[in-house]
């Protein structure tokens, strides 16, 4: 299989040295033994490669901080294949999914979500007994707890490996010079000697507060007496208007119950004095007639 890592970056020996380790000192001396007979490829980065192809400036400050990083990380998978039962096969097959995975990662600056397709594309291709495509190395079981110790650990700090082994790029500005440049003169600044008091100051301030306030009162004013006149005419202009027709009606309506008004009364005066006068007729006679008491006949 042309993508098979078996044994290309931890062969039988290496890896059987790697897991008889009996402390962490023969871990580290075995890993990096390994890497020195393999032309150092666990540790190498074809990032740095990449960036001095492209004449991109770089700093190897982090040379040996990076090499640490990846040690740790190494010195975790093996003692992660052990707790797992691997056996060489399988050690050596993840060893090199995982350097791999993270070299390609380096030089694409993939981000975490590309990264972790590229890691499951890998492990699946190992996952899988399809030759001359896929040799399966490892079962169902096998790639979930992969899975998930990933997951875990390498993805779950992906931001902080990609700080540690991004190569570092310094960018330099140049300033260009097109015409010639522009003196600005300065803002224009009062002389001292017309300078005034603060006190003088203040009391101008407080003469145009005063001053803008009536002049305020008055614009006001003059509003209120427009919308009043405008009301006025509104109302005016609302009420039922008197033609002259209408007038003169109104006027001989008024004369004609005045003269019938006159003639009642006249009337009245009349029939009064003409009862006046029969009650004197009435009157005469009675008081003509009348006279003394008489005395009544006596019996015998």
């Amino acid at each position: 299989m042309s993508k098979a890592v078996t044994w290309e970056y931890l062969n039988a020996e290496q890896v059987h040295r790697c897991l008889s380790a009996v402390d962490k000192a023969q871990l580290i001396a075995a890993i990096y033994d390994a890497n020195e007979q393999n032309n150092g490829n666990l540790f190498s980065s074809s990032s740095l490669t990449s960036a001095v192809a492209a004449g991109i400036k770089t700093t190897s400050s982090l040379k040996q901080e990076q090499e640490k990083i990846l040690l740790d990380m190494y010195i975790h998978l093996i003692r992660f294949s052990q707790g797992m039962g691997f056996n060489p096969e399988k050690v050596s097959t993840l060893v090199g999914i995982v350097a791999q995975s993270h070299h390609a990662n380096v030089a694409t600056r993939a981000t975490n979500l590309q990264a972790y397709k590229d890691f499951e594309a890998r492990l699946v291709a190992h996952s899988v007994h399809r030759p001359p495509f896929s040799a399966q190395v490892f079962s169902l079981v096998d790639g979930k707890a992969i899975t998930d110790y990933m997951l875990n650990s390498y993805f779950r700090h992906y931001k902080l490996y990609q700080y540690a082994f991004t190569p570092k790029q310094t960018a330099e500005v140049k300033t260009v010079v097109f015409a010639t440049p522009h003196n600005v003169p300065p803002h224009h600044i009062v002389s001292m000697v017309k300078a005034i008091p603060m006190a003088q100051w203040e009391a101008s301030q407080e003469e145009l507060r005063v001053a803008e306030e009536e002049r305020l009162a008055k614009i006001a004013e003059e509003e209120a007496a427009a919308a009043a006149e405008a009301e006025r005419i509104a109302q005016e202009a609302g009420r039922p208007q008197m033609t002259a027709g209408l007038r003169q009606q109104l006027d001989m309506i008024k004369s004609t119950v005045s003269k019938m008004s006159n003639d009642k009364l006249d009337e009245l005066e009349t029939k009064l004095v003409a009862l006046e006068g029969r009650m004197s007729e009435v009157n005469k006679p009675m008081s003509a007639g009348v006279k003394g008491p008489t005395k009544p006949p006596s019996k015998k």
